[in-house]
């Protein structure tokens, strides 16, 4: 694979959360943004959507991400564990591929866990 499309693989959930903050401001729910999420990072398998769901899920993160600093601004505890949550992704996926070491197990495993989440 070229540099420029796995740079463009692992920039577009970045470049495109900025979308997803803009479009919380219209849309303020969290089940939907979060049944989306789960649904494309199972379909990261798909290597010829890679782009296109790589893009979808930085605006869903955006959206879930501001939502939950939104909510966590009136409790300190809550903005710490919030903006702690980037590390805590980090190690999580460390662990998973550690034990799993199978990427499409990995998504899957991951879309269900965040599907099962959206009652809490």
């Amino acid at each position: 694979m070229p540099y420029w499309e796995v740079f463009l693989i692992l920039s577009l959930p970045y470049l495109s959360r900025v979308v997803g903050g803009f479009i919380y401001t219209h849309v303020k729910s969290f089940s939907i943004p979060f049944i989306i999420l789960g649904i494309l990072t199972i379909l990261q398998d798909e290597i010829n959507l890679l782009f296109i769901v790589r893009f979808l899920i930085g605006i869903i993160f955006g959206l879930t991400i501001t939502y939950a600093l939104d909510k966590a601004s009136k409790s300190n505890l809550m903005t710490g564990i919030t903006t702690a949550g980037r590390s805590i992704g980090w190690l999580l996926s460390y662990i998973s591929y550690s034990l799993i070491h199978n990427w499409n197990e990995i998504n899957i495993l991951s879309g269900i866990i965040i599907l099962s989440l959206i009652h809490i």
